[in-house]
């Protein structure tokens, strides 16, 4: 089970919560290891690619390539938030400062392991 906390929409200047419970999610036990890892201290350098795009769509976000030039951007939309991330190339796993801006990603989109 995943943790998801408030969520807030934007309003003019105002954020208001859209959410009142906490959400349970259920995902399968690699994406719960995935979350899991992102979220270790020290942070990890060995959080690979594949596993990190299939938790983000099994949390019920999108991904897609970054326009006409894109190159190795993927842009994730994730509970109404968006980020964009390098897909590492060519090795497969992500650098410790792209796990740490998933990190604030998933954190954002109010998502923690349980």
């Amino acid at each position: 089970m995943v943790r998801r906390l408030y969520s807030y929409k934007k309003t003019n200047l105002t954020m208001t919560p859209q959410y009142d419970t906490i959400d349970k999610i259920k995902i399968s036990s690699k994406n719960k290891n995935t979350l899991e890892d992102i979220f270790k201290s020290p942070t990890s350098a060995n959080i690979d690619w594949t596993d990190f795009t299939a938790l983000i769509l099994a949390l019920g976000g999108e991904i897609e390539k970054g326009g006409k030039t894109g190159g190795s951007r993927r842009r994730v939309r994730l509970y109404g938030h968006k980020a964009v991330f390098h897909k590492p190339h060519p090795g497969r796993y992500m650098v410790k400062g792209s796990v740490e801006s998933a990190k604030d990603f998933l954190k954002n989109a109010g998502i923690y392991p349980s």
